[in-house]
């Protein structure tokens, strides 16, 4: 079974692994944000930073929802650097966000020590209406 958006995950992660030691990891988590918008841009991905996404619920807005970066408008990318692993809570944060939103694959990107990566997806089709 081939996964949604393959080829857009392997792009945005073969370039998250080739760089991600370029910076050191006592850094603000917004400096790898920015150079991981700058690397997935220039190898031709459109990325938009902090977009907010209206939740809507009986079709009105009850408020606004983001995640670090959006690529192609299919990927919400969560960027961390933990020192040893993603934590739980960031998991439950990026499935929270596609259930709540049209996006249905994300990726939580570690900046740590080690560097690693999660991939969550969540189709439409298994998602609850909210109204």
């Amino acid at each position: 079974m081939e996964l949604l958006h393959t080829e857009i995950t392997d792009n945005i992660l073969k370039t998250f692994y080739g760089f991600k030691n370029k910076l050191p990891i006592e850094l603000d988590l917004t400096f790898f944000k920015n150079a991981l918008e700058i690397e997935l841009q220039e190898i031709g991905l459109n990325v938009v930073k902090d977009k907010l996404i209206d939740l809507l619920y009986k079709q009105k807005s009850i408020g606004q929802l983001t995640t670090d970066l959006i690529v192609n408008n299919k990927i919400a990318i969560k960027v961390v650097s933990n020192k040893l692993e993603i934590l739980e809570k960031d998991i439950i944060e990026m499935k929270t966000f596609l259930k709540l939103t049209e996006f249905e694959v994300a990726l939580i990107l570690n900046f740590g020590a080690d560097g690693e990566h999660k991939r969550i997806l969540l189709t439409n089709n298994y998602k609850k209406n909210l109204g």
